[in-house]
C-alpha cells in the first residue's frame, strides 16, 4: 500500500508519519530526500546553479538563500520544483523498489502538484489552526513570525489539500494514536473514506 501525506508547512505531516511508522510503514520524507538530492546529486546541483544565481558555491547548494528566493516567488518556487522533481522521482522509485515488501508513506508537500497522488492508494490531509503552523515553522527553521507567514502565504491552502484528499487529520497538539490506527484498519478492510 502507498499513501501519500499532504499538508501545508508546520501541519504535523512529521508526527502523523511518526505514528505510521510505529505501524511499520516506510517514510519517504520528500524534505529530507530533497536535502540528499541536493547534497548528492551534481546534474540537479548544475541545474539550480544555472537558474539561481549565486545560490551554489563550490558545488554546494546554500539552502538558505536558496530558500528566500523561492518562498517569495511562486514562479520561481515553481521553476524549482520542475528542476527537482525528475531526481526525487528517481530517488522514491528506486527506495521503492528496494522495500517492495513494505506499506509506504509518502511526505510530499506536493503530492498533487507532484501527480503523486496517482501512484498512492489513499491520501491523508494532515492540518491544523493557522497560528499553530506558524509557531511549528519558526521554532523548526528559526524564522521570523513575518518570515513563516509568507512562507504559508506562498503554499495551498488547506482547503486545497481537504477537498483532495480521502482522509483528513487535524494536528493541533497530543495527536491521538487511535486516529492513524483507524484510518490503517479502514484503509486495509477498503471502508469508506473520512474527512
Amino acid at each position: 500500500m502507498i499513501i501519500g501525506i499532504a499538508g501545508t508547512s508546520g501541519s504535523g505531516k512529521s508526527s502523523v508519519c511518526a505514528l505510521f511508522e510505529k505501524s511499520n510503514f516506510l517514510i519517504i520524507d520528500f524534505d529530507k530526500l530533497t536535502h540528499t538530492v541536493y547534497e548528492s546529486n551534481n546534474e540537479c546541483i548544475n541545474e539550480i546553479d544555472n537558474n539561481f544565481f549565486g545560490v551554489v558555491k563550490n558545488n554546494v547548494i546554500d539552502r538558505k538563500e536558496l530558500a528566500k528566493i523561492v518562498f517569495n516567488d511562486k514562479e520561481k518556487l515553481a521553476l524549482l520544483n520542475s528542476i527537482v522533481h525528475k531526481y526525487l522521482i528517481e530517488s522514491m522509485n528506486n527506495i521503492i523498489n528496494a522495500n517492495k515488501e513494505k506499506d509506504v508513506i509518502l511526505d510530499a508537500p506536493l503530492l498533487f502538484e507532484a501527480n503523486l497522488d496517482k501512484i498512492c492508494d489513499y491520501t491523508i490531509c494532515v492540518t491544523c489552526d493557522f497560528e499553530k503552523k506558524i509557531e511549528r515553522i519558526i521554532k523548526r527553521d528559526n524564522l521570523t513570525y513575518d518570515e513563516a507567514k509568507m512562507r504559508l502565504t506562498n503554499q495551498k491552502d488547506d482547503k486545497y489539500f481537504i477537498e483532495k484528499c480521502d482522509f483528513t487529520i487535524i494536528n493541533n497538539d497530543n495527536l491521538d494514536e487511535n486516529i492513524v490506527n483507524d484510518i490503517i484498519k479502514k484503509m486495509r478492510n477498503g471502508g469508506e473514506n473520512i474527512k
